[in-house]
């Protein structure tokens, strides 16, 4: 709690690089209890602007709250709090008007860095005997739908869209339960689909590659 204390005071110091690296500490520290600063700060609302004592946060200090979320995400064992953090960083993705990649590129490296779960805790299926059960529901798929439709939006910052296709990668690796399995094809499809066209931007090409190989599961001879 100290050191909690100490990052939000030099959230307001005069060095960039300070302020920068005590949003990313609070994350560092891994408690819930800094999800709202480093919420307000990454939407630079009027609560983020108050903590940085500045007329708004600027985007490297943005960015870098965008990172210590990935940070508290990716160590929570709460699935609630999971979402939240995942919530928070597609509603910055989403209403980003920065001129710069950085804040863009900083949600979607954080984003991947928090795998929400691959079915919804405690379903057990509904209906009367004989009925078909519905599907559970999965916010890991939903995660990596939306991240998907973000990456093949070429409008969207070259270097923002690299950084997606590994955060992708991260997100369907390992995958287990259906939904997230025929996922995991898909993004390889696309991946793979986006390097044999050539027209993509070199840093989307690159990391295209590089997301082939976590998606690429021991025994699938076509990947």
């Amino acid at each position: 709690e100290r050191f909690e204390a100490a990052c939000l005071r030099l959230l307001k110091d005069p060095s960039q690089e300070v302020r920068e690296t005590a949003a990313l500490a609070l994350g560092i520290l891994g408690h819930g209890r800094a999800v709202p600063y480093l919420a307000h700060l990454l939407w630079n609302s009027k609560s983020g602007r108050e903590w940085v004592g500045a007329r708004e946060v600027d985007s490297r200090t943005r960015a870098f709250a965008a990172f210590g979320l990935g940070q508290v995400g990716a160590r929570s064992e709460l699935a609630s709090e999971r979402e939240s953090i995942v919530r928070i960083l597609r509603e910055a993705l989403a209403a980003d008007e920065t001129s710069s990649q950085d804040l863009s590129a900083a949600c979607v490296i954080a984003l991947g860095l928090v795998p929400l779960a691959e079915e919804e805790p405690g379903f057990a299926g509904a209906g009367e005997e004989g009925a078909a059960r519905p599907a559970p529901r999965s916010p890991r798929a939903e995660q990596i739908e939306h991240l998907l439709a973000w990456f093949e939006d070429e409008r969207h910052h070259r270097l923002a869209r690299a950084h997606s296709a590994t955060s992708l990668a991260r997100l369907c690796s390992g995958a287990r339960a259906p939904a997230t399995t025929a996922l995991r094809a898909r993004v390889a499809g696309v991946a793979a689909a986006s390097i044999a066209r050539g027209k993509e931007p070199a840093e989307v090409l690159q990391s295209c590659v590089q997301a082939l190989g976590p998606l690429a599961p021991n025994g699938d001879d076509a990947l």
